[in-house]
């Protein structure tokens, strides 16, 4: 105990020197909350914390719909390529184990989906323009696909 007081009473300092030290180092603590106000008002609201924060908002914003357009034409792109598998196995499977119902079904369905390529090509100019004209490819397809329907 003794030890510990002549401690203390050894590292006394003078008023002058206390001001000395205040100068040398600043103070650790964190300001009062009167401090604090004032300097929010001298910033005139504008707090950096809440701009970085509506930035950071934003970029995230950003990134989850470029992620979600992306999975949409992944998802768009997949399902295409499942109607066309589908298409393709309508179109040239072999009728003739088949009875005649299954005939008249797959006779349907390859005339749906000849009138749905027809329509799509019709509606997207007629396909390539060549020395043909635009009604060649059309032409073109149009027997190809009434070919298959009349099997």
């Amino acid at each position: 105990m003794k030890q510990a007081q002549g401690k203390r009473q050894s590292k006394s300092t003078t008023p002058s020197q206390e001001a000395q030290e205040d100068d040398r180092e600043p103070s650790k603590r964190p300001p009062g909350r009167k401090q604090s106000k004032q300097k929010q008002k001298r910033n005139d609201g504008e707090d950096e914390y809440a701009v970085q924060l509506a930035t950071f908002i934003q970029m995230k914003s950003e990134e989850y719909q470029k992620r979600e357009e992306r999975w949409k034409t992944e998802k768009d792109l997949e399902e295409r390529k499942l109607l066309w598998d589908q298409e393709q196995k309508i179109m040239f499977c072999n009728t003739s184990n088949m009875d005649e119902s299954q005939r008249a079904y797959v006779k349907a369905m390859r005339q749906q989906i000849a009138t749905a390529k027809e329509a799509l090509l019709k509606a997207s100019g007629g396909g390539s323009t060549s020395e043909q004209g635009s009604g060649g490819d059309e032409t073109i397809f149009s027997s190809y696909c009434h070919n298959y329907v009349d099997l």
